[in-house]
C-alpha cells in the first residue's frame, strides 16, 4: 500500500484489531513508510539492495516523532545504509549492551550475598547454623553503621574512645562498583571500632567479628567470579576487591569454614 503520508492521513488511520500489521509506504520519500499495529504507529525505512533481501530499519513511533522529523531521520538513515552502516546490527548490539548493564545494576552486594548463601552455604554446604549466623553478621557489617572508634593512648598504654564514624550501606550498590580502595578504607575503620562487649573487661578494638564478615564477603566474590566468567562467555573477568586486605596484611586467623 502506497500513499502520500500526511499528518491527517496518519491521524485518521485506525490501529489494527485483527493482529495483522498494515504498512503504508510514502510516495513522496521512496523507502520511507509507516507501520500500523495494534498499539502504535511506527515510522520505518525500507532499502531494497540490487541483490539480497530488503533491509528494514525502525525509526521511531509516531507521537514521539512528528512526520517532518521522521522524514529527516529517514534521509539520514538512507545515507548511512548507502555507506554500508549496518544499523540493525548496531541497534541489536546497543540493546544487548543495555540489557547487560541492567543485569549488572541488579547484581548488588545484597544480591551476591543472597546467591552465595542460598546456592553455596545452604545448597552445597548444608547451611550449618553457625555459618548462617556469621553470614547474617556479614550483612550487618555492610549495611549502614555507626562505628564508635577507639584510639590508643601511648602514655597510659590503653585504648580510649575517639569518634563516631558513619559508614554508608553497600548492600544496594552494584557489586562491580565496589573498589579495593573502598574495601580497605571501610576495613580500617572497623579495625578501630569499639566492640559491643568488652573482652576480659578490657577496652580494645573489635577483633573477630569484622574479620569473619570480610572473609565471607571475599568468599562470596570468589564463588561468583568464575561463574560470571562462564555465563558471560568469557567476556568479563572480574577482580575480587577484597584481595587488597591480603596485600596490606589485614587478615588474622578467625577459624571459619566457607
Amino acid at each position: 500500500m502506497a500513499e502520500k503520508l500526511t499528518k491527517t492521513l496518519i491521524d485518521g488511520m485506525p490501529l489494527v484489531t485483527d493482529g495483522k500489521q498494515v504498512t503504508v509506504m510514502d510516495t513522496v520519500t521512496p523507502g520511507f513508510g509507516l507501520r500500523v499495529g495494534s498499539t502504535s504507529k511506527t515510522f520505518i525505512v525500507v532499502k531494497r539492495p540490487p541483490h539480497g533481501n530488503p533491509v528494514r530499519v525502525t525509526i521511531g513511533k509516531y507521537g514521539a516523532l512528528t512526520l517532518e522529523s521522521a522524514r529527516k531521520m529517514a534521509q539520514d538513515t538512507f545515507t548511512q545504509l548507502a555507506n554500508g552502516v549496518e544499523l540493525n546490527a548496531n541497534k541489536k548490539a546497543v540493546k544487548q549492551e543495555k540489557k547487560k548493564e541492567a543485569v549488572a545494576e541488579g547484581q548488588t552486594l545484597q544480591w551476591l550475598f543472597d546467591e552465595y548463601k542460598a546456592k553455596h552455604l545452604i545448597g552445597v554446604k548444608g547451611g550449618r547454623d553457625g555459618t548462617l549466623t556469621s553470614m547474617n553478621d556479614c550483612l550487618k557489617m555492610f549495611g549502614e553503621r555507626e562505628c564508635p572508634t577507639l584510639k590508643f593512648n601511648p602514655k597510659r598504654k590503653v585504648w580510649e574512645d575517639d569518634k563516631v564514624v558513619t559508614l554508608e550501606s553497600w548492600l544496594d550498590r552494584p557489586l562491580r562498583a565496589i573498589t579495593d580502595r573502598e574495601v580497605l578504607e571501610r576495613f580500617e575503620v572497623m579495625e578501630f571500632t569499639r566492640p559491643q562487649k568488652l573482652i576480659g573487661g578490657i577496652l580494645q578494638p573489635m577483633v573477630r567479628t569484622h574479620q569473619v564478615a570480610y572473609k565471607f564477603a571475599q568468599s562470596s566474590f570468589e564463588w561468583f567470579i568464575p561463574r560470571n566468567y562462564s555465563e558471560t562467555q568469557k567476556s568479563e573477568l572480574l577482580e575480587n576487591p577484597f584481595h587488597i586486605l591480603k596485600v596490606f596484611s589485614k587478615w588474622k586467623p578467625v577459624g571459619i569454614k566457607t
